[in-house]
């Protein structure tokens, strides 16, 4: 059985869903782990001391969504994010860059979080840094904040679209797998087990909680 290399790990998006639980996944595992966000005092897409933080990193794996703006707060922060990052871990010597994009991020993505993730891929894809693009559909935590919005008045809107939902902590190992891996220097696409209708979904989960 091939054991794991313990290394140095640099999650960016820390007090994210999917951010939260990489931290605790690859602590787990052993890695030596380093989160980035406002919540620890650095804020990546200022470009706040990134080097420091960045040395001896074997991976950083960006996880970073832009807070709640319009659509041009959103394109400059992931702009600045990724570029800064690039920046400093191609002095860093990072040996591989991975970043959790959307699954239909596609190449001509019409507005909004779409378009930035599209231009941050760009940006990786165009760099020197070795590299891997995770893609990925909407995780089983965001379930509540769906049910609540399509419950307005005590009255269930509910389409009956198929969904294939992650977990954030599957999701986690996955990327840990990823990122201590040799880069795919492509997009990676991930599928999630299981197809579901929106509607029989939710219907599961307002059942379960009242």
């Amino acid at each position: 059985m091939s054991v794991e290399v313990r290394v140095k790990i640099v999650v960016v998006g820390s007090g994210t869903l999917v951010g939260d639980a990489l931290v605790d996944v690859a602590g787990r595992r052993g890695h030596e782990v380093r989160a980035l966000s406002p919540g620890t005092g650095v804020d990546p897409w200022a470009g706040q001391d990134l080097l420091r933080h960045l040395r001896g990193a074997h991976a950083v794996i960006d996880v970073a969504v832009a807070p709640p703006a319009d659509e041009a707060a959103t394109l400059r922060f992931h702009r600045a994010c990724t570029t800064a990052l690039l920046t400093a871990g191609t002095t860093a010597g990072v040996a591989h860059h991975v970043v959790f994009s959307l699954t239909g991020s596609g190449p001509a993505p019409r507005s909004g979080l779409f378009r930035a993730k599209a231009e941050q891929e760009a940006l990786v894809r165009d760099s020197a840094l070795p590299h891997t693009l995770v893609h990925a559909t909407r995780l089983f935590d965001f379930i509540a904040t769906l049910a609540s919005l399509a419950t307005p008045a005590n009255a269930a809107l509910l389409a009956h679209a198929a969904i294939q939902p992650h977990a954030a902590h599957q999701l986690a190992e996955t990327l840990t797998d990823i990122a201590t891996g040799p880069p795919a220097n492509t997009t990676v696409e991930l599928d999630a087990p299981h197809h579901w209708g929106l509607d029989h979904f939710l219907t599961q989960h307002l059942t379960d909680h009242h």
